[in-house]
């Protein structure tokens, strides 16, 4: 695989957005460049973006990248090879959601309320932390752009909702 040091957002129809990534073992010189581009642009996107996966930004890599979803402002998480378990304690949701990749869609997206995240820190530490609400839906969108899917996987095209 030959190294990548370019980043820049990924067009709507990339053929990299549907793409499951492989599983990351052991994070390198790539995934630290695609990590410190991707806190750039959420650094100047903030009241916008909550988050952005690797596929996002053209790195075919399994990780994410935020400081929303441990609500520590600033503070930009790597959430290598994350994993989603359902709390079954509460039931699902459905609220409009949009997506960096997808502008000017909102889409209805079910979404557990509680959620555990197993991840692997940069550092290499691996982590589980219980998340609710808009930080459990944060981490099950970015979740699904690591293993491919859009927004647009969970509804037929004529329920889509297209904002001017």
């Amino acid at each position: 695989m030959q190294l990548k040091l370019e980043y820049s957002l990924v067009k709507p129809k990339d053929p990299i957005l549907c793409q499951k990534t492989p599983r990351l073992t052991k994070p390198g010189l790539e995934t630290i460049m695609a990590y410190e581009f991707m806190v750039e642009l959420l650094k100047k996107n903030t009241q916008r973006w909550l988050a952005l996966a690797a596929p996002q930004v053209g790195c075919p890599q399994r990780f994410f990248v935020s400081d929303f979803v441990l609500l520590q402002p600033g503070n930009y998480e790597c959430f290598i090879n994350p994993r989603i378990e359902r709390v079954p304690t509460r039931p699902s949701w459905y609220k409009e959601e949009s997506c960096v990749s997808l502008p000017n869609i909102k889409v209805r997206v079910p979404r557990w309320r509680e959620v555990g995240l197993f991840y692997t820190t940069l550092t290499g530490v691996d982590k589980w932390v219980h998340l609710q609400d808009m930080q459990a839906r944060c981490a099950q969108h970015e979740t699904d752009h690591v293993n491919g899917k859009l927004i647009t996987d969970y509804v037929e095209p004529r329920s889509l909702i297209e904002i001017a």
